[in-house]
């Protein structure tokens, strides 16, 4: 078995893993609050931090490399302005 085989296994059993977690824990009832969709709140900024770490995660699964995208008490947003 190829090195990039064995990689999607396991990136698809961890996928199958945290689907069957969702399930047992009722994700439905949560997801049909929205609250993930609304401006300002808590639950907006962690589901934002955990997609970046998925993002993030999978840049390294492809590349090798973790990107260097760390948020930090001294983190400013980019001045998207221009």
């Amino acid at each position: 078995m190829s090195t990039e085989t064995v990689d999607l296994a396991r990136l698809t059993s961890r996928a199958r893993n945290i689907r069957n977690w969702l399930l047992e824990n009722d994700h439905g009832a949560c997801l049909k609050q929205h609250l993930h969709l609304n401006e300002g709140s808590a639950e907006r900024i962690y589901w934002h931090s955990g997609y970046m770490t998925a993002l993030c995660d999978i840049l390294q699964f492809l590349t090798g490399e973790r990107p260097n995208l760390a948020i930090t008490e001294d983190s400013k947003a980019p001045d998207i302005r221009n």
